[in-house]
């Protein structure tokens, strides 16, 4: 929670980015913890927002708050797999991104410092990066990310990015593959509703995609649905 409230800059929106770690934690805790955790976020954001808004010491608080993340990070690093932490790291890139509003500097040296304590590959933080933060009208070009769409053009034919054209799909998947971990990520947007595992998947949020998985909706039968999952298992994101 203090993670979460160092790196929000001064004139962050207090309610988008309380929403990001109101998500994270239902997706950790029960609903009486996670009220119980928003407290601490609360206390703490509204504590480093004050501080951030003295101008005379906004580069003393801006350097004490490296610090303060560096040793929390290290003490992360002792509490949590690897897994964990590549989903620590998403949330937080979700986390600067949830006012929609350009993100500064400041947050993102914050992040790539959280990066490097998470012993995270740099070109494995860039994927990550650019999975989470790009928009959709941008193309990420990585052998490790997988689209799934209706589009039958060739936009694809000069990129490493894999593309599965599913007719019946009105809108987006996306899918990283995050080798260091093992571990599989997707993305969607369009005006299905997309469900994993039987749980609705919001819009523009990302999902661990764990082995055993499914991904439906109605328009998708189960023998697409299977056909999907089978080029995917060829392209390497999936096993059997």
């Amino acid at each position: 929670m203090q993670l979460f409230a160092i790196i929000a800059r001064p004139e962050s929106n207090r309610e988008d980015r309380r929403i990001v770690v109101e998500s994270f934690l239902k997706r950790q805790l029960n609903s009486e913890l996670v009220e119980e955790y928003l407290k601490v976020f609360d206390q703490y954001y509204l504590k480093h927002q004050e501080k951030q808004k003295e101008v005379g010491t906004r580069r003393r608080v801006i350097s004490a708050s490296s610090v303060k993340v560096l040793k929390i990070c290290t003490e992360i690093n002792e509490e949590l797999a690897q897994n964990q932490k590549i989903i620590v790291l998403i949330r937080l890139l979700e986390f600067i991104k949830s006012d929609n509003s350009v993100i500064s500097e400041q947050e993102m040296e914050f992040i790539k410092t959280v990066a490097e304590t998470f012993n995270i590959p740099p070109d494995e933080f860039t994927r990550i990066q650019e999975f989470v933060l790009f928009p959709f009208d941008v193309i990420q070009d990585s052998e490790y990310v997988i689209i799934i769409d209706d589009k039958k053009g060739d936009e694809f034919a000069q990129l490493k990015t894999k593309h599965i054209i599913e007719e019946a799909m009105l809108g987006q998947i996306r899918v990283l593959s995050v080798p260091s971990s093992n571990m599989y990520f997707i993305r969607y947007i369009g005006v299905n509703e997309i469900y994993m595992n039987g749980q609705l998947i919001e819009q523009d949020k990302v999902y661990p995609f764990n082995y055993g998985s499914s991904i439906r909706n109605q328009q998708i039968n189960p023998l697409q649905e299977f056909l999907l999952v089978l080029v995917a298992y060829y392209n390497g994101l999936v096993t059997c």
